[in-house]
């Protein structure tokens, strides 16, 4: 299962920057104050980051009961979590944490919610089998899953992480260096689009491997892999059906399942009898089910119906999870 570095500090990067950590011991008798008198909350959480624990209490912020969550606002993780705790959340789709019991609640949460194997599942209260797959033995379950599973990838903001750190199309992108013919290397853009997001920084797609000598795509390489040069995480991908498949229902349903886990994005491939071959990446479900697909060709956010050279019929499909060491 993948874990960066982006998405370990993704449950408090923005919070953390409302007051630093030194501040928790001066306000600690201020909150108790604060808590117990109902009129503002101090939003406290721990994370855990590799061996140690850290925990943060944050600025007070008063919250109205008519600025509270509605059915319909959008969560973020930390939202997400505070509702199947139990816990209030604002407007802004955030928790709100009114005392010492919602606290622990959270907290508890949190951990649960990092120990899960299968996130969406967590979120929908569903068993999970011995490979993190969610269990979806009825309609029901299904549809549990499939709700969890747009908001799960919604909170993840994927597509907005690529949108700030990847500024490359290949319709665009000048030819240099070991990019000689970017109109025809859509695996390379799609593959540092994703790293672009795992990283939490912008990679270029010539700066990859993976290129024949005279500059061609190679999309015959059976692993692709990138190391950071910031962090040293090494980046590599597992190819599921490398002989590809026609069975849609069959290579959807595992995609589900990886982005439940947390495993988005996912480097999906596309052959066209008719028209030929196109990566794109599968970054999340939106509301109506339908995936959002980032198409590198020209840096558009749509379906799979957007997507260069998809069809449902005459083509063939296999998919390719990035892992992270």
């Amino acid at each position: 299962m993948q874990i960066t570095d982006y998405s370990r500090n993704y449950l408090t990067n923005e919070l953390s920057t409302r007051m630093t950590t030194s501040s928790v011991s001066s306000n600690t008798t201020e909150q108790n104050t604060l808590a117990a008198s109902g009129s503002k909350s101090f939003d406290t959480f721990t994370r855990s980051n590799r061996s140690e624990t850290i925990s943060t209490t944050y600025s007070p912020m008063t919250v109205s009961a008519n600025t509270r969550a509605s059915s319909t606002t959008e969560l973020s993780i930390r939202g997400l979590i505070a509702r199947k705790a139990g816990v209030p959340v604002t407007s802004t789709g955030e928790p709100y944490i009114n005392n010492g019991s919602d606290s622990m609640k959270y907290n508890a949460a949190l951990k649960a919610y990092e120990q899960s194997a299968n996130k969406a599942a967590y979120f929908a209260d569903l068993e999970v089998d011995s490979d993190g797959n969610a269990i979806l033995n009825s309609n029901a379950d299904k549809a549990a899953y499939a709700q969890a599973l747009y908001e799960y990838t919604n909170a993840l903001g994927i597509m907005d992480k690529i949108d700030e750190n990847f500024n490359f199309t290949q319709a665009s992108y000048t030819p240099s260096g070991n990019m000689k013919q970017p109109k025809g290397a859509c695996a390379a853009f799609a593959y540092a689009a994703a790293l672009s997001y795992l990283t939490d920084s912008t990679v270029d797609p010539k700066n990859l491997n993976l290129y024949t000598p005279a500059g061609a795509n190679y999309t015959a390489l059976s692993n692709w892999s990138y190391t950071d040069p910031r962090t040293g995480n090494k980046y590599n991908t597992e190819t599921h059906y490398p002989n590809m498949t026609t069975n849609k229902e069959k290579i959807f349903a595992e995609i589900d399942q990886e982005l439940g886990k947390g495993n988005g994005p996912i480097l999906f491939h596309v052959n066209n009898t008719s028209e030929g071959e196109h990566w794109a990446l599968i970054t999340g479900k939106m509301a109506n089910g339908e995936y959002e697909v980032f198409d590198p060709y020209y840096g558009k956010v749509g379906t799979l119906d957007d997507m260069l050279r998809y069809s449902d019929t005459n083509c063939k499909y296999n998919y390719k999870v990035i892992t992270v060491n």
